[in-house]
């Protein structure tokens, strides 16, 4: 039979890439293998089902009447709370390079990256609630009014 060195070749390639990226950085900042309670930036299913981002979903399904019965300025009190509740869990909020390499991203992507979970699951509130909690022109311009 013929032996596949595929996978071996895409790990080593991998483990390259994070050791150049070790040098002149402090160990800690190079992410070898996601923990369970980060959050990870990416499509399909293996994104969907990590444990940190079912987390955060969990808690933004809590915290959707919240946010879109919010205006501005209640939709980011709202994501910096969620980002504090992970955060302060010892959560990371992950991005991977095109080498395969996991780097923490900053606060303002993070609550980037909540804010699109939140409009992914805008759907998950009933009908009625929704179209009560999105601002319209004419709600707006009766607002100001009073």
């Amino acid at each position: 039979g013929v032996v596949s060195t595929k996978s071996n070749e895409r790990f080593l390639k991998i483990r390259r890439a994070q050791e150049e990226r070790m040098k002149g950085r402090r160990k800690e900042e190079v992410i070898v293998v996601p923990g369970n309670k980060d959050v990870l930036f990416g499509r399909g299913k293996p994104f969907q089902t990590h444990q940190g981002n079912l987390r955060l979903g969990f808690l933004v399904e809590e915290a959707l009447e919240d946010y879109f019965c919010g205006d501005r300025q209640t939709k980011m009190v709202v994501s910096k709370k969620i980002y504090q509740i992970m955060t302060n869990d010892s959560a990371r909020f992950l991005r991977q390079d095109k080498e395969g390499v996991y780097f923490q991203v900053d606060e303002a992507t993070a609550l980037d990256k909540i804010d699109h979970f939140f409009r992914n699951r805008k759907h998950s509130l009933p009908a009625n609630r929704i179209s009560d909690a999105i601002p319209t022109k004419s709600r707006i311009k009766n607002k100001r009014d009073h």
